[in-house]
Parts: C-alpha cells; sequence; structure tokens
C-alpha cells in the first residue's frame, strides 16, 4: 500500500507566488528529468467531472509517474470525492496529488461541512500539508526555538512548514535543527530507557538526512512527532 504521506500534499494560503514555487519544488522533486509537460495534469475543483477525470487518471498513470495538480480542491464535487476516497490507494500507485487553495487552513478545517466530509477529513490527516503566509515576515530559527520552549508541537511544525522550502538549502536547515533538538531532549528528568530512545531517533534522522537523502523536512517533522509523545509518556 502506498503511503498517503508521500504521495499526497496540500498547499493553503492567499499568496499565489509561494503557492507556485511551492508547486514548482515539489515537481521537480517528484520528476527530477522527467519532462513536466507530459507528466502533469492540471484540474480546477468545481470545474471537474467524474468521467474526464477518472479518464484522464486510467489513461496516464501506467506508463509514467503523474502528478495531478487539483486546484481549488474544496470545491470537487461529490462524485469526484467519493471516486478519490474510494479509489485513493490505487490512484496513489501511479500519480502524486497536489490540492491547492488560496484558503486559509484554518478556516477550511473549521468548515464543518467541510470537516465532515470523508475524504477531506483522509487528506487533511495525512498529507503533507503547506501553509504559505499571507504577510511576508519569514519565520526564523528562533521562532523554531521559541516555539519549542513552549512545548507547542503544533506551532514547532508549522515554523518547519516556513523554514524548508524543498531547495537544497533544507539539507543546511537539518544539522541546526537536529543541533537544537539535541539540547532540548536531553532531559535530566528522562529515564535512562527513554533518553536512550531520543538518541537513536535522532540519530536515524541524522543519518537518514545525511547519508540516505531522505527528505529534510518529513524526516525532521516525524522526528519531532516521535520525541514530543516520548516526553509525553515519561511525565
Amino acid at each position: 500500500m502506498v503511503s498517503i504521506r508521500d504521495r499526497v500534499f496540500l498547499i493553503f494560503g492567499s499568496n499565489f507566488l509561494q503557492r507556485q514555487k511551492i508547486i514548482e519544488n515539489l515537481k521537480y522533486k517528484i520528476l527530477k528529468e522527467k519532462s513536466a509537460s507530459i507528466n502533469i495534469l492540471t484540474f480546477y475543483g468545481k470545474e471537474v467531472e467524474l468521467k474526464d477525470f477518472q479518464e484522464k487518471i486510467l489513461t496516464s498513470s501506467f506508463d509514467n509517474i503523474k502528478i495531478l495538480i487539483i486546484k481549488d480542491f474544496s470545491e470537487l464535487p461529490p462524485p469526484v470525492r467519493l471516486y478519490l476516497l474510494n479509489n485513493l490507494d490505487e490512484i496513489l500507485t501511479g500519480n502524486y496529488i497536489i490540492f491547492e487553495t488560496d484558503k486559509e487552513s484554518y478556516s477550511l478545517q473549521g468548515n464543518k461541512k467541510i470537516a465532515s466530509d470523508k475524504f477531506f477529513s483522509l487528506i487533511f490527516k495525512n498529507s503533507q500539508v503547506y501553509r504559505v503566509s499571507s504577510f511576508e515576515r519569514k519565520l526564523s530559527i528562533e521562532d523554531f526555538m521559541g516555539a519549542l520552549r513552549k512545548n507547542d508541537l503544533d506551532s514547532c511544525l508549522y515554523v518547519l512548514e516556513n523554514l524548508f522550502d524543498g531547495t537544497t538549502k533544507d539539507k543546511g536547515i537539518a544539522p541546526l535543527i537536529i543541533g537544537i533538538l539535541v539540547r532540548k531532549f536531553s532531559y535530566p528528568y528522562l529515564n535512562s530507557f527513554n533518553k536512550e530512545k531520543c538518541f537513536e531517533y535522532l540519530w536515524k534522522a541524522d543519518r537518514g538526512i545525511k547519508e540516505k537523502g531522505h527528505d529534510a523536512r518529513l524526516t525532521i517533522e516525524t522526528l519531532l512527532i516521535k520525541l514530543f509523545t516520548l516526553a509525553s509518556n515519561n511525565s
């Protein structure tokens, strides 16, 4: 079974240029040397017709890896959402999906009609999420450290999304973040077992990024969740 998190991306926010930058970075990371023009299909929310959508996916997902870009995804008609829900595993064997919207994630997830939809609920919980800022201030390492001092996992993850931009500089930021986490999770009150697990997680993440070329942002997000979970179990 293909992991939804490895193949599905959600992009939220009103800044069009920032959204496009993320999409271009994702295209390059997924396709690399392949021809983008023949490997990308773009759909527009409420204009998607189920039959056309099915035909394009079925005729384009076997020979090559494709990227499906679905703009204004919250406007997808119910039949298309149901089709995606019921066939997502099969679709993801030959496709990556980028869902894009100019709306903020909090406003969509706060909409009861959208939040109660089984398909939206599935992708909100399991996809890689990118939130572009509606303002220009760039978040920094200091913002990450501030969120970490407050033990605020959600804020830490949000800042990480801003620090990592899908380029080669991600691997330069990664050692800084891991160094900060080493200091943070060297808690004197952690028992010996939990300390051992903490450093095992940190070592594996660092090795995965440096030696195996793992995605720095995804690796550190996963690491953070593991570390916070381990620390909470000790309290």
